[in-house]
């Protein structure tokens, strides 16, 4: 698809508490001139200029910090041709650091971890680092010096495979372990920020080894490996444990887990865990080696690798744009020949245009995507990629584009809609609203919701507050930092006819890992009388053909009816009200509703407005340009008997370019207490 933009915005409304609360989900679209095609080097091709220093045994752990620079744990005695036992550190370019000497003798560092203060947390096999006992679990500085005052109590058994940091200073370990001093811990152990043991954390453990672990913003902890039980309750391969007491967090349910190893974990900003291993079934639904989990461990079926690799994954990152990085032992995935690197769509489809060539010539172990410069860095047992020399680790181009600029709504769309689903515009189109709850997809994406799940999407709020003695409206509504391709615009209006923009986005940009937060806008005129505010979304990302628009109201109603139902008036017939909720099929199509779905036409609001010679009624409502072969009247009366026509579309031509608008028809006589009147909107066929 063709990068472009929808400069016509979709609308919420919301009004002053005197005139109610109108809703305007069924918003316009258009397109402008598509720019130009970015440029760049091929995603999957080797960053040839970053030749490092190669390493003369496996890397198992790499990991980036503040600076820039490469920290690197593995088997290995020498980094650049210079001794270095076990851990070593480069620079952004790929240099060795002479400044970092941290040596471990005794066996290899497993996996490593960069402390909020720089320091170095590194757990593996070793009996010994920088230059001093220790047994398996060390902490150096900046500089590789040991860190004497985290020594942590007592000899651990066997190897740490996983190493993290919680933000209170303590640090988390999982590996094969099943003592700690005289302690009975099994795979699972927390030290204090001095590196004393918690006894409490976690009882005994686990009762198999475990690969990985990562600690939640929220301070939980994930735990995955072999294991089937955790503290005594049965847990398949992972699970997610409370960060003080390390018990399993019940409303975590991932019911009957894993079949196999799970040896990679990543967490991603949504609350959605990428799980990786060497499992080919989760509770019961074929996910060969890969899976990706709700935030509550159900499985999210938006995602399905098919067959995925044919060997097991060892690391996992994210890109800007939402693909995954995978890499391990594999050689194919889903049937296609692939070396041991690949980068999938948010629905687990293979990324096609992520092209390694031969690949790597050994296992990836590990995987840090950057941001900034694009790039991913592999690290692992091989020693060529893509035909060329790379003795351990290696970077290669991983997106081309700026950071944000590329969209995400095609990726959402690809995450919440089967392959079926997304080539049915009437369901995974951006204004096609397939849950009924009144709110388009691309809302959905903008606010935060679930486009199948109704009532998900929290929708603007409006508010008042003082300010030197007068009242202002504030609209409050949720901003997604994912959503890089859209900008919110608040605007404010008197008549609901004319709006001015007093606030956009644009401005105050968010990044894709601050999630969502709630943005709240102050009106800057006071509300003395008539006055709304609506936020517009704005999509400024890739071209999503809508569907054609329907040619009257036959071919409105195809879209909605089977062949039976399209054959049975009292279904799909124009004066039926199939989905019961008081508002016959003709309305529906006239109103933008769904007649398969209750209350998703948006009916008409009757305001009143001061005017010369008295207060008048008007009345406000939707008017779509596709509504063929209808007229839509205005009718008043003083007594519900009798009615009389004071606005016709017949005589108002639709002269606007967008699909819907707001009609706003006043009353032609003042309303009082001595002379009431109504206001009612008719829809007919045309003669």
């Amino acid at each position: 698809m063709k990068p472009s933009r929808y400069p016509k915005p979709h609308h919420l409304i919301a009004a002053t508490a005197m005139a109610g609360l109108l809703s305007s989900p069924f918003a316009p679209m258009a397109w402008a001139d598509d720019p130009e095609e970015p440029e760049g080097p091929i995603p999957g091709t080797l960053v040839e200029e970053f030749a490092p220093a190669g390493f003369n045994d496996e890397v198992f752990s790499i990991k980036v910090d503040a600076e820039g620079r490469i920290v690197a744990g593995g088997w290995f005695t020498q980094a650049g041709g210079q001794p270095r036992g076990g851990v070593a550190r480069l620079t952004s370019e790929g240099e060795l650091d002479d400044t970092f000497t941290a040596n471990t003798t005794g066996g290899p560092v497993v996996d490593l971890s960069v402390a909020e203060n720089g320091d170095i947390l590194l757990g593996g096999a070793f009996t010994q680092a920088a230059g001093a006992a220790r047994s398996r679990l060390a902490r150096v500085d900046d500089e590789g010096n040991l860190v004497e005052s985290f020594d942590p109590a007592g000899p651990l058994d066997d190897r740490v495979t996983g190493i993290r940091e919680m933000a209170d200073g303590s640090v988390v370990v999982s590996g094969w372990f099943s003592l700690i001093g005289g302690d009975f811990k099994v795979a699972a152990a927390k030290f204090g920020p001095d590196g004393t043991l918690d006894t409490t954390f976690a009882g005994g453990g686990a009762n198999n080894v475990i690969s990985a672990v990562e600690v939640l913003p929220d301070g939980r902890v994930l735990f995955g490996g072999a294991f089937t039980s955790f503290n005594g309750q049965p847990r398949n391969r992972l699970v997610m444990v409370d960060g003080e007491t390390g018990a399993p967090v019940n409303d975590f349910n991932i019911g009957t887990g894993f079949s196999g190893p799970v040896t990679a974990v990543l967490p991603l900003p949504d609350g959605r865990i990428l799980v990786g291993g060497n499992f080919m079934f989760f509770n019961g639904v074929e996910r060969a080696r890969l899976a990706l989990l709700n935030a509550d461990g159900s499985l999210a079926a938006t995602f399905n690798p098919g067959a995925g690799p044919n060997g097991a994954v060892n690391a996992l990152a994210v890109d800007s744009g939402g693909r995954f990085l995978v890499g391990g032992a594999f050689n194919e995935y889903n049937g296609t020949p692939v070396n041991r690197l690949v980068r999938l769509l948010p629905n687990g489809t293979l990324d096609e245009t992520f092209e390694t060539g031969e690949g790597a010539s050994g296992t990836i172990n590990s995987i840090v995507y950057l941001p900034e410069e694009q790039i991913a860095l592999v690290a692992g047992s091989f020693t060529f990629f893509a035909g060329q020399s790379r003795a351990r680790l290696a970077a290669v181009h991983a997106g081309g584009e700026a950071v944000g600029t590329e969209g995400r709504f095609p990726s959402w769309l690809a995450e919440n809609f089967t392959s079926a689903e997304l080539a049915n515009g009437q369901i995974s189109g951006p204004a096609a609203d397939p849950d009924g709850d009144g709110v388009p997809n691309l809302l959905e994406y903008a606010f935060g919701g679930d486009p199948k799940a109704p009532g998900t999407a929290p929708l603007p709020t409006l508010s008042t507050t003082e300010s030197g003695g007068q009242k202002f409206l504030q609209i409050s509504f949720a901003r997604v930092g994912e959503a890089n391709d859209i900008e919110y615009h608040v605007q404010a209006s008197e008549d609901l006819a004319n709006w001015e923009t007093i606030w956009n986005s644009a401005g105050q940009p968010m990044a894709p890992g601050d999630g969502v937060m709630t943005q709240t806008v102050t009106d800057d005129v006071a509300a003395d009388g008539s006055r709304f505010l609506r936020v517009a979304v704005v999509y400024t990302g890739e071209v999503i053909e809508p569907p054609p628009p329907p040619e009257g109201y036959t071919d409105w109603a195809g879209q909605f009816f089977s062949g039976d139902e399209l054959n049975d008036p009292a279904v799909s017939g124009p004066n039926a009200d199939p989905d019961g909720d008081g508002v016959r099929n003709l309305m529906e199509y006239a109103l933008g509703g769904d007649p398969q779905v209750p209350n998703t036409a948006m009916k008409p609001v009757v305001t009143t407005e001061a005017g010369e010679g008295g207060d008048f009624l008007n009345i406000h409502f939707p008017r779509m340009r596709d509504a063929a072969g209808i007229v839509y009247k205005v009718q008043a009366s003083a007594n519900l008997a009798s009615w009389e026509t004071i606005w016709s579309s017949a005589d108002h031509p639709y002269t606007s370019t967008e699909s819907m608008e707001m009609e706003s028809v006043p009353d032609v006589e003042p309303v009082s207490a001595a002379s009431p009147r109504f206001l009612r909107l008719i829809v007919e066929t045309a003669d």
